[in-house]
This record gives C-alpha cells, sequence and structure tokens, in this order.
C-alpha cells in the first residue's frame, strides 16, 4: 500500500481543534463533461452546508472560500482522471487525481476521512512497462486501471540506440534498420553486418537498458513491467540475469501497438490483484497468531489494545456496506496507523475470514 499522500494528510491532521472536509467522487478526465463533475460536487457539497453553519464561523467561511475557488477553477477540472479525493481544511487544502472511479460522499468532521483512500491503495498496483524494441523503449506510468505515457525525471536520461553507439562506417554503404514496426531512427550497421553482429549490438543495447531500468525503478520506487516481442524480451531477460527490479510477469507484445481497449484488457489481466490470495495470505496470519494467542476479534479490545501499541497488524474486511459505523471506524484506524499498526483491508467476501475484525499482536 502507498501511504506518501496519506502520511501528508495525517501531518496536518495534527494540527488540533479543527474542522475538514473530505470529499470523494467520480469525474470525468481530462475535464470532458465538466458540467456534469460540478452539478455532482456543488450536490455533493449541499449535503454539509447546514453543518457548517454550525461549527466556527471563521473555519467554515474559510473552507467555504475555498470551496468556490475550486468550483471556479477551470485548470482544476481540466486535470481530472477517473476520481477526485479532495481533504480541505481552514489552512490546507490536499487534492489527489485518482484512477479509479470512487462512490460519492463527502464528510465533514475533525479528522480527514480516509478509509476509502486507504482501499484505493490496497487495491491499486502500481507499475512502470518499459516497452521494449531492439533498438529504443518507450515508458508507461500504468497500473490495472489505465497507463499513460510516461515522460521520465530530466534527471534520467535513456538514449536510443543510434544516440549511444555508432558503427558507421564512412566508407561503406549504410542500412538503416527499423524493428518493431517503430517510425523512429533504426539500429545503424554497414552493409556487411550479419545477425551476429546484429545481436551483440542488442546485447550492448540490452546491458545498457538494464543499468537504466534500475535508476528508473530507484526513482519512481515501482517494480518494471517488461513489454515487447517474445524474442526481444527472452533476449533482455538472457543478458541481463538480475530480475530483482522487474515484475514477476511480462506483456508479450509491444505495448504501444495495442488500441485502447486492449490495452484496457491487458492490464487487468496483469496486474488486478487476487483478493482470494490475498485473503488466503491472511486467513494464514489469523490462524497462526489464534495458535499462539495472539488475535483479537472484538472491536472494543482492539481499540484499547491500540492505545496500548500492542497490535501489529490490523486485518479488516471492507467489502460491505454494512461496516461498522465508518467515521468510528474511521477513527481507530487513524490511531492505529499513528501506532504504526500495519492496516489490510480485504475488499472481497471470502469465507475463510468469518469476523469482520482481526487484530495480530506483537505479543
Amino acid at each position: 500500500m502507498s501511504y506518501s499522500f496519506i502520511a501528508n494528510l495525517r501531518e496536518l491532521q495534527s494540527q488540533k481543534d479543527l474542522m475538514r472536509l473530505s470529499l470523494y467522487m467520480p469525474t470525468n478526465r481530462g475535464g470532458l463533461n465538466r458540467q456534469e463533475d460540478l452539478i455532482q460536487f456543488k450536490n455533493l457539497i449541499q449535503q454539509v452546508k447546514s453543518k457548517l453553519e454550525e461549527v466556527d464561523k471563521d473555519e467554515a467561511n474559510k473552507i467555504l472560500k475555498e470551496i468556490e475557488r475550486i468550483r471556479n477553477d477551470k485548470n482544476f477540472w481540466d486535470q481530472t482522471k477517473e476520481g477526485l479525493a479532495l481533504f480541505i481544511s481552514p489552512k490546507d487544502v490536499e487534492v489527489a487525481y485518482l484512477r479509479n472511479e470512487f462512490k460519492p460522499s463527502i464528510h465533514l468532521g475533525n479528522e480527514f476521512y480516509l478509509l476509502p483512500l486507504l482501499a484505493y491503495y490496497e487495491e491499486l498496483h502500481e507499475v512502470i512497462i518499459a516497452d521494449i524494441s531492439k533498438d529504443s523503449v518507450d515508458f508507461f506510468d500504468a497500473n490495472q486501471f489505465n497507463a499513460e505515457a510516461l515522460t521520465l525525471d530530466p534527471a534520467i536520461e535513456v538514449k536510443d540506440f543510434s544516440e549511444i553507439y555508432d558503427d558507421l562506417d564512412a566508407d561503406s554503404q549504410v542500412n538503416v534498420h527499423s524493428y518493431g514496426g517503430r517510425q523512429e531512427p533504426g539500429m545503424h550497421h554497414g552493409h556487411r553486418a550479419t545477425p551476429e553482429e546484429k545481436d551483440l549490438d542488442r546485447a550492448k543495447y540490452f546491458n545498457y537498458l538494464h543499468k537504466k531500468m534500475q535508476e528508473v525503478a530507484k526513482h519512481y520506487h515501482r517494480p518494471i513491467l517488461l513489454a515487447g516481442t517474445v524474442e526481444n524480451i527472452g533476449h533482455y531477460q538472457k543478458v541481463n540475469e538480475n530480475t530483482a527490479i522487474y515484475y514477476d510477469s511480462t506483456i508479450d507484445k509491444p505495448f504501444q501497438s495495442l488500441d485502447a481497449k486492449a490495452k484496457t484488457k491487458l492490464l487487468k489481466e496483469t496486474l488486478s490483484q487476487n483478493q482470494q490470495e490475498f485473503a488466503k495470505e491472511k486467513i494464514d496470519q489469523i490462524e497462526k497468531a489464534r495458535n499462539q494467542g495472539k488475535v483479537i476479534h472484538d472491536f472494543e479490545e482492539i481499540k484499547g489494545l491500540i492505545h496500548e501499541g500492542r497490535i501489529e497488524e490490523w486485518v479488516i474486511q471492507y467489502f460491505t456496506d454494512n461496516l461498522l459505523d465508518g467515521e468510528a471506524l474511521n477513527h481507530w484506524v487513524i490511531k492505529a496507523m499513528d501506532q504504526g499498526v500495519k492496516i489490510s483491508l480485504v475488499l472481497e467476501k471470502v469465507e475463510g475470514i468469518k469476523q469482520q475484525f482481526s487484530a495480530l499482536l506483537r505479543y
């Protein structure tokens, strides 16, 4: 689970006695049908306007002023993706444009409402797709929902083969080959280049790419998912044995050659977390803890153990609308995270987990 954005919100939450508004809603990507988004935004705000009138007037006015600024900010709505998470206090505003739809909801209280965001990051599986050919590579910022072309940070420069190696013989005829069907500068060889020499060139370039892939994985804190022809991926893996930075699966076809529908289908098949496998892992952990006398299911007991700092991990079944009062659960999840507790949300019904809560104890 990625906690970087959530950590920022928790830091803002350390400012005591401030009213906080949390809003979740689905949006149209890139500002398309902006009017529909604005109507939904306005309707959600209407749900808490009366409650805002009951709190500190100065705090309420600052929140309402920020809401009005956002409503009229064209640039704000031009950046939308599939989902929007918005967090406003009298002193700060945090926005997350996210790649999955949210059920519309709005929450007003002394804490930001983080449960939907936790569920989003629990499900999200982010990678960098490296779409390799014999002489170039394209990168995509991807998860199981969609992918976007990625322009690498300027600190990381990844070159095409022709920008690095020059084996042109000025006195010979030259053939320029473009591999993988791309309309880009190809690998350059004199007319006497043999298939073996071309394979050596490819191996040389793939070694270079591997070093660069390590920079990319470290910079973006994500695994690299290789894409390309079966031949190119096979050759790449053969010359680069260190697989620690790479995703377990590969996409055995050039990613950018696929249409939007095929990309969406392939991403879902390749990256969607298997909730049943995840749940089985949690069932095994719960049973092991039970055998050691280190699991508690009662919510009231769990609250006390959070205060004592005794919980290592808190497994919560989060697939149902019949969840314990969301605001109360949100409060105790935040407290648990502040104590360093790992929060694991099971997002689908699993037969082996009969209790809504399972707190695994440190001691």
